[in-house]
C-alpha cells in the first residue's frame, strides 16, 4: 500500500513541473483564503471592479470586513454602517459581499437597493464586471451561470 505522506516522487520533478506544481498549489491556497475570509477576498479581487485605482487598506474596511462576515455567520441580524462617503461602503457591502457570499452559498439571494437607481446599476455593472473578469473566471468559473442575465439579475449554479 502506497503511504499518503511518501513526499519522495517531489525530488523526480523537472524543475519546470515541480514550478507548474508549486504555482498550482499557491494559487489553490489563496483561492482557499479568500473564500474564507472575506478582507482577503476583498483584497484579492479590488483590481476587477477599481482596475485605475490601487486599493489602500486601512483598519476600518477590516472592521466592515468583520461585520459583514458576522452578518454572513448570523451572528448580527441587523447592521446599519454610517461612514462618509467614498470609503469604500457600496464597493463593500453591494458589490464584493454578495459576490462572496455567493461563491460560499450559490443559492443565497440578495436584494441590493438605493436612494438613487443609478447606484443600484452601478454596482451591478461591477459585480457583473468581476463575475465576467478573468481572474474572478479562473477561481469560481464552475459556479457562474452565465445565462445571458442582465445587470438586474445574477444568478450563480449551486
Amino acid at each position: 500500500m502506497k503511504d499518503d505522506n511518501d513526499l519522495s516522487w517531489i525530488s523526480e520533478l523537472s524543475k519546470k513541473d515541480a514550478e507548474a506544481l508549486l504555482k498550482q498549489m499557491t494559487f489553490a491556497k489563496e483561492k482557499k483564503l479568500m473564500e474564507g475570509s472575506f478582507a482577503e477576498f476583498v483584497k484579492g479581487a479590488w483590481h476587477t471592479v477599481e482596475p485605475s485605482t490601487p486599493l489602500a487598506w486601512n483598519w476600518h474596511l477590516d472592521t466592515i470586513c468583520g461585520y459583514a462576515e458576522a452578518v454572513e455567520k448570523g451572528a448580527i441580524t441587523k447592521l446599519v454602517v454610517n461612514i462618509p462617503p467614498g470609503t469604500c461602503k457600496s464597493l463593500i457591502f453591494s458589490v464584493f459581499f454578495p459576490m462572496w457570499v455567493w461563491i460560499r452559498d450559490p443559492g443565497q439571494r440578495f436584494l441590493v437597493g438605493t436612494n438613487d437607481p443609478t447606484l443600484s446599476t452601478r454596482d451591478s455593472l461591477r459585480m457583473r464586471g468581476m463575475m465576467d473578469h478573468e481572474w474572478f473566471q479562473k477561481r469560481w468559473k464552475e459556479g457562474v451561470d452565465d445565462n445571458g442575465e442582465t445587470i438586474d439579475h445574477i444568478q450563480l449554479s449551486p
